[in-house]
């Protein structure tokens, strides 16, 4: 059986600078959104069809915390979200896209 990975790191698709290495601590407690413990990191996950990314991540134990709430504007948009364990994230996407 093997080791559990001690780092994770995530790269960009194109090869640019846009690394990051993610060493896990066992010894967390959930943030507080927004306000109370600090988050360890926070992820904004852009998609495309933002119906269907929801329902997924709903199916697989998310919160969601805030709702876009159908804000008028032509910016892009976001709703925020809890992992089972309480980690806020974001799931973002393009108006019109």
């Amino acid at each position: 059986m093997a080791a559990a990975p001690t780092v994770a790191v995530l790269r960009t698709g194109d090869g640019g600078r846009g690394e990051r290495g993610i060493s896990p601590r066992l010894t967390t407690s959930p943030p507080g959104w927004p306000l109370g413990s600090p988050q360890q990191i926070h992820l904004d996950l852009w998609v495309k069809d933002i119906d269907a990314a929801h329902e997924e991540v709903m199916s697989l134990g998310a919160t969601l915390l805030q709702s876009a709430g159908g804000r008028e504007s032509d910016a892009d948009d976001f709703q925020v979200y809890a992992d089972p364990a309480g980690h806020p994230f974001c799931l973002c996407w393009v108006k019109g896209g």
